[in-house]
């Protein structure tokens, strides 16, 4: 019987949340780890979709069965190890929540200024060959019966560009910039009062060790830094206080000490490097 597959992306930051769970849960051995280079948008080759139709990352195929979804994926990984861990709560709703996404703190901009420093570094590289693969994979005959899918992202990728390259109406760029820096703002309340009341104990949201909120709170946590500055895991929280200008909670300074020397965060973030 072949084992369970776990689709990932060393670069995505709910992967992270699934390579780390992966290996503090002891399912190494159990489970495959593939990649699905999203830069060059293998998570909507035809081949992909037909295994996981929505063609998100991370996702998990057992047999039959599609995880398709971050919270999904955790939960079966927490599950199949039989390892007792704290469930999840709403904490991790929230980190998930549309208001915190990382990927508005990622590509998001505040000025056009800014939009035009994205359209000539990583955002504008990564939205621009998205694009470029997504145009190519819609002439293979195999791609008729997700047409709709590819052709939608494809949209939603080049009304970003429009947005770097300062093409979008202004009232469009207007609203993209309030975005993200309504982003920001929430971001800053999540780590400043969200997450340090939801640690008690600690120094994890579920106590002395991980719990189920904890893979996504340092996924989460670790891709906010890197959006700060953070090259390394060792700078996040020196990266967080220059990017929101104040002393980061020390119940969020233990969380991230507290990370460094797992396994799970070592794998995952190799050589420290962030992202």
């Amino acid at each position: 019987m072949s084992r369970p597959i776990l689709y990932t992306f060393n670069l995505s930051v709910w992967s992270a949340a699934a390579d780390i769970a992966r290996i503090e849960l002891g399912l190494a051995n159990e489970i495959q780890s593939q990649q699905v280079d999203l830069i060059h948008a293998e998570n909507v080759l035809p081949a992909f979709l037909q295994k996981a139709p929505h063609g998100t990352l991370p996702t998990i195929i057992d047999g039959s069965r599609v995880y398709g979804s971050t919270v999904k994926v955790i939960e079966y990984l927490v599950q199949k190890s039989g390892k007792k861990v704290a469930p999840r709560t709403q904490l991790t709703d929230l980190v998930h929540g549309e208001g915190v996404d990382l990927g508005i703190a990622l590509f998001g901009a505040q000025t056009d200024e800014e939009a035009k420093k994205k359209a000539e570094g990583l955002a504008g590289f990564y939205f621009s060959t998205r694009v470029q693969k997504m145009k190519g994979f819609l002439a293979l005959p195999e791609s008729a019966p997700f047409k709709a899918h590819i052709e939608a992202k494809i949209v939603d990728a080049e009304s970003i560009l429009a947005v770097y390259h300062l093409k979008a109406p202004e009232e469009a760029r207007t609203q993209y910039y309030a975005t993200s820096l309504a982003n920001r703002n929430a971001a800053r309340a999540m780590i400043y009062e969200t997450l340090p009341s939801a640690i008690a104990e600690g120094p994890f949201v579920g106590g002395a060790t991980p719990g189920e909120d904890d893979f996504h709170v340092i996924a989460w946590l670790i891709r906010s830094a890197l959006v700060s500055g953070a090259e390394k895991t060792e700078q996040a929280a020196e990266s967080l206080e220059k990017r929101f200008g104040a002393p980061l909670p020390e119940q969020i300074k233990k969380l991230l000490a507290a990370w460094e020397p797992r396994e799970g965060f070592k794998s995952t973030y190799a050589e420290g490097k962030s992202h």
